[in-house]
């Protein structure tokens, strides 16, 4: 059989099964997983971080989180995540962390 002869026939036989009989369809609905919210729903407020103040902007959290854990754990936290925020050790250090 040529190539364009078994082509053929493959697209044939997987068409026969795209126009299938309305009858042998399922009419179940369908419940998917990963199904966004219906509009109008408003999304889940997450609740505040502990110690964060609910005026503070997300971005800010973590850095000021770090920063009351106090000056390694805010150098960490700026090292960690200089690529992405752009943040300063002097920003957000402590005058009585000044030598």
């Amino acid at each position: 059989m040529q190539l364009h002869h078994f082509l053929f026939v493959t697209a044939l036989s997987f068409a026969s099964f795209a126009y299938a009989d309305d009858s042998q369809r399922s009419t179940e609905p369908v419940q998917v997983a990963q199904a966004a919210p219906a509009m109008g729903t408003p999304a889940p407020v997450p609740a505040p971080q502990a110690g964060a103040p609910a005026s503070v902007h997300g971005t800010l959290r973590g850095v000021l989180a770090a920063a009351d854990k106090g000056p390694a754990a805010l150098r960490q936290y700026v090292q960690r995540t200089r690529m992405i925020y752009g943040y300063r050790f002097e920003d957000f250090a402590r005058p009585e962390w000044d030598r």
